[in-house]
């Protein structure tokens, strides 16, 4: 089951149904993919409440959270090599979508 994590974006801008679970924060995440057991994450970099979608990631790499696919949704290009890093070292499949408009 997919979960966006934005704080600004939305769903259908990335091409998934407007019904599409979604998360406005890392707790709110943290909490949703505990209780319904997301596995596959649409991921921003900049999550606001000084949380990255790094540390966010970090977290779930540590309990154990089986995540079958990240696709990162963000221009932060560190904060996205950080993650794309975090994702190799745990054999987790990655991607990355960039919204028509963000494209240089």
């Amino acid at each position: 089951m997919i979960l966006f994590v934005d704080d600004e974006k939305l769903p259908q801008q990335f091409g998934l149904d407007a019904k599409t679970p979604h998360a406005r924060t890392a707790a709110q995440a943290l909490e949703m993919i505990e209780k319904e057991g997301f596995d596959e994450l649409y991921l921003d970099h900049d999550l606001g409440e000084g949380w990255t979608g790094h540390e966010l990631l970090k977290i779930l790499v540590e309990r154990g959270t089986k995540i079958k696919k990240v696709t990162f949704i963000s221009l932060n290009v560190v904060g996205i090599g950080n993650m794309i890093e975090l994702c190799r070292d745990n054999n987790i499949p990655y991607d990355r979508k960039l919204l028509a408009s963000d494209a240089f």
